[in-house]
């Protein structure tokens, strides 16, 4: 199965039907503002936004930054922030193919909230040395949270397989990332080991710093989603 073409195309039907139009939630911009608070200069900073899907972080990151582009694999998303956002600069690019920017060009790299998600290891693990190779300061983004499933919360009745864990609880213990299929939007979503990811990121790009801001669903008290954000030694 080809994870990403699988996403690619449900992505965009959803996209050709305005989602992400909307604003984020009061929930979201708290985690926003955690990232944006632990950097310092952003009105002076070149940002670069990748999978900005119909323009959600478009409208936080733009007035605040000196020069922002955005990029989506879908031209519909493109289009949507091309006709929103007039001060904004938008091309179509898939990043797991490589990104057509040079060396340390952007001060803020981030992949909209869980992008990375709906790709293959090995693509994932290409497109963070692009991220690395493109950010002389920042990269930011985020992944689910593999230990979360094994605990009841909300997405319980959204994935396959997750009323079965205890049959499948040996396989998501001896592996760093499990992938997981949602069954009433079909997209296959990757998760991930909180200790694999920063052991990942140390040994193979030696940044200056990981801060790793964790969302809890105030419900269930369950960590669901990890961001990272992460001092490039460039």
């Amino acid at each position: 199965m080809d994870i990403l073409e699988t996403n690619k195309k449900l992505w965009d039907e959803e996209l050709k039907n305005g989602y992400g139009t909307d604003s984020f939630s009061e929930e979201d911009m708290i985690d926003w503002s955690k990232i944006i608070g632990h950097i310092s200069n952003i009105e002076d900073m070149r940002v670069l936004d990748l999978g900005v899907g119909c323009g959600r972080s478009t409208e936080i990151l733009l007035p605040l930054c000196k020069d922002y582009i955005g990029t989506d694999y879908s031209e519909s998303g493109i289009n949507h922030c091309k006709k929103r956002f007039k001060d904004g600069r938008f091309i179509v690019n898939d990043f797991t193919k490589g990104l057509p920017f040079s060396d340390n060009s952007f001060d803020f790299v981030i992949i909209s909230f869980n992008g990375l998600d709906y790709c293959s290891v090995e693509e994932r693990q290409g497109t963070l040395k692009e991220l690395f190779r493109v950010s002389n300061k920042w990269i930011c983004y985020s992944t689910h949270d593999l230990e979360s499933i094994l605990r009841k919360n909300k997405w319980t009745d959204n994935y396959i397989g997750l009323q079965d864990y205890n049959k499948r609880s040996e396989l998501v213990k001896t592996n760093d990332y499990y992938f997981l299929e949602h069954y009433q939007e079909k997209f296959i979503t990757y998760f991930e080991k909180t200790n694999y990811t920063k052991r990942y990121l140390e040994e193979t790009f030696n940044p200056k710093q990981i801060i790793k801001i964790t969302d809890m669903d105030e419900t269930t008290l369950n960590f669901q989603t990890n961001y990272f954000l992460i001092e490039t030694r460039n």
